[in-house]
């Protein structure tokens, strides 16, 4: 199994198949429906990258329903993680927008529960709406995200939930928001953005020339 996840973070697809073909045998063997499971999730993977959508998907399909069956949430939000970035990177949103949300639902259940786990889910539902472009993102939540990111220091979530809204104003051509949320509200972290990124940095600034 750790095989096949390292032969996938090298996209070595071929590789990670066979891998995950092994693994599911071994784990056919000991009767370990867990293992299975997570084997069916890193063949459709490799499966995915190879560009074999159909199965790929009947193998995500197949690790649901046996962590359905077995009633493992932490498998079980495994298997809607791997469901919704297959939907996303396919466009097919509104069925990642429910793999999502069944994610977030399921990290609910598993004791403790983990905070920052539930604000990547937020950034993701956020990343679904910014793709849809129905101008809908709501900013009370967006800040949520990034006021968890700060009081945690997860500078990981924050820089990228900052790009997700910067792209979303930008979209819609909103430099009056634009210009609010960074200038007034988020004043330190946009200075930050000139060592992070100085060309959206610079950019942003002249948006802001010219609207002020």
């Amino acid at each position: 199994k750790n095989l096949a996840k390292t032969y996938v973070a090298r996209y070595d697809f071929n590789n990670a198949f066979l891998s995950g073909n092994e693994a599911l045998s071994l784990a056919n063997t000991l009767k370990n429906d867990t293992l299975v499971a997570e084997s069916y999730l890193y063949i459709g993977n490799s499966l995915g990258y190879k560009n074999q959508k159909i199965q790929a998907f009947r193998n995500f399909l197949m690790a649901k329903d046996m962590a359905v069956k077995i009633g493992d949430p932490r498998l079980l939000r495994k298997c809607y993680a791997q469901l919704y970035s297959f939907y996303y990177y396919n466009k097919l949103y509104d069925e990642a927008l429910d793999s999502k949300r069944k994610e977030g639902r399921t990290i609910l259940e598993i004791s403790p529960v983990d905070s920052t786990a539930l604000m990547w889910v937020q950034y993701d539902l956020h990343s679904i709406e910014v793709s849809q472009k129905k101008g809908t993102l709501n900013e009370q939540s967006v800040k949520a995200v990034i006021d968890f990111a700060i009081r945690t220091g997860n500078n990981r979530l924050k820089t990228w939930e900052f790009a997700l809204y910067r792209r979303h104003l930008l979209e819609l051509d909103d430099i009056k928001k634009l210009h609010r949320f960074f200038i007034r509200t988020y004043p330190d972290d946009f200075r930050q953005l000139s060592d992070i990124d100085p060309g959206m940095y610079c950019r942003l600034k002249a948006f802001f020339a010219e609207y002020e």
